[in-house]
C-alpha cells in the first residue's frame, strides 16, 4: 500500500499501468476485501488473463497463458 499520489505516479510510469482502489479495505486486501480485489483485477488490463468465475484456466479457451 502506498500514498495515493505515489500509487498514481507508479501506475502512470508503467506501460499498461492502472490504479485500482478498494474503498474501505485494510492493508491486507486479500484478507479484508477479497471480492473487491477480484473485481478490480477482472475489470483491469488483466481482464483477459483472469478467468471468469467458475471458469477453469485449463479448459477455458478464452484464458491466455
Amino acid at each position: 500500500m502506498a500514498a495515493r499520489h505515489r500509487a498514481r505516479r507508479v501506475a502512470a510510469l508503467l506501460p499498461r499501468g492502472e490504479l485500482a482502489e478498494v474503498p474501505g479495505a485494510a492493508h491486507t486486501l486479500n484478507y479484508s476485501a477479497p471480492a473487491g480485489v477480484v473485481r478490480a483485477l477482472r475489470s483491469s488490463a488483466l481482464a483477459g488473463v483472469i478467468p471468469a468465475a467458475g471458469a477453469s484456466p485449463v479448459t477455458d479457451p478464452g484464458v491466455r497463458r
